[in-house]
């Protein structure tokens, strides 16, 4: 990027509808709504509100930004469709960045880690998504599907975690006296993903091929498309 752009983030792959905008003079809005439905009806309004906060207009964003999952499947596709149609229709660039990967950036913009962490996601059934990162939100590994019985066979001792899932697998692992190291970012923080890409460091852990990111056997029949960013770096 030569010069200060005006850009938009969304995420409906996760249990909430986020929205946020940084503008070209560094004004920041962002909407966050927890729920675990109903974000095809929340999507655009959201849109609307922060930019209108924002003193702004569809015709000024530069830059258009949107998770790939894994998460929901219905908000994952809403979210992939919403980007794309304001991109087309813009003229604009999208990019795209996994869920985990970005609770990873969020987590490293506002809780600062010491050291490596891993990203736990609650997919609403027995399984966590997972993935491992360094104190700068690089990836580590790759995403993963688990149960908490595997997770607890990669994890190192006295693990760093952070997500939405992580009170479950506490829960999960209460008998067994696991100490486990809590980072606070359950959600997606729309500014602290728009300060990433605006990062020549982090940037490249942005892609712009937008295609949705399945780990859910039951998702297999969708075609799955997967990109490495930084992880072989």
């Amino acid at each position: 990027m030569n010069k200060p752009q005006n850009i938009l983030v969304m995420d409906t792959s996760m249990s909430a509808c986020c929205v946020g905008f940084m503008g070209a003079e560094g004004q920041t809005v962002a909407a966050v709504e927890r729920m675990a439905h109903g974000q095809a009806e929340r999507l655009l309004p959201m849109i609307v509100d922060v930019l209108g906060k924002a003193g702004k207009d569809f015709k000024d964003i530069d830059v258009i930004i949107t998770t790939l999952g894994p998460g929901a499947f219905t908000g994952l596709r809403l979210g992939l469709s919403a980007a794309k149609a304001l991109g087309l229709s813009l003229s604009r660039p999208v990019y795209g960045l996994t869920s985990l990967q970005a609770l990873a950036l969020t987590a490293a913009d506002k809780a600062a880690p010491e050291g490596d962490f891993t990203v736990l996601v609650d997919t609403r059934r027995e399984e966590y998504y997972a993935q491992n990162f360094d104190q700068n939100a690089r990836p580590k590994d790759t995403e993963r599907l688990c149960r908490a019985q595997n997770l607890s066979e990669i994890l190192p001792e006295n693990p760093y975690l952070t997500g939405d899932a992580v009170p479950r697998f506490v829960a999960e692992k209460a008998e067994e006296n696991m100490k486990i190291n809590h980072i606070p970012a359950d959600l997606i923080e729309p500014v602290s993903v728009i300060k990433a890409f605006q990062d020549e460091k982090t940037q490249p852990l942005f892609t712009q091929d937008i295609a949705p990111l399945y780990l859910r056997g039951a998702d297999t029949s969708t075609s799955k498309k997967k990109y490495r960013n930084l992880a072989t770096q």
